[in-house]
């Protein structure tokens, strides 16, 4: 599986990235007995009849996602997660361990 994050709004562009990366893996990674390669972009805002033409004639597994900053999750989800500042602590505190 194949991620590309973007904190911008979808580009077209980022189907033909993201397609070079899937192809690099399926090449140089990926197995005989491996599933096909799926590719994800998520992006901070997309034009769905963009997006929609753009995957119209794709083959691969390929799909499009939005993402929402934590503030912005509904509470009944939020309540389930970490914040924000717990994750950067815990980040920060990684390099502790040694």
């Amino acid at each position: 599986m194949v991620f590309e994050l973007k904190a911008r709004e979808f580009d077209p562009k980022d189907v033909g990235q993201i397609k070079w990366y899937m192809e690099l893996i399926n090449n140089k990674v990926k197995e005989p007995t491996h599933q096909a390669t799926i590719g994800i972009i998520l992006c901070k805002h997309k034009d769905h009849l963009m997006v929609e033409y753009m995957l119209s004639n794709n083959q691969d597994p390929l799909g499009v996602a939005t993402f929402n900053r934590y503030e912005e999750l509904p509470e009944k989800y939020a309540k389930y997660l970490p914040s924000e500042q717990d994750i950067i602590k815990r980040l920060a505190n990684l390099g502790d361990d040694k």
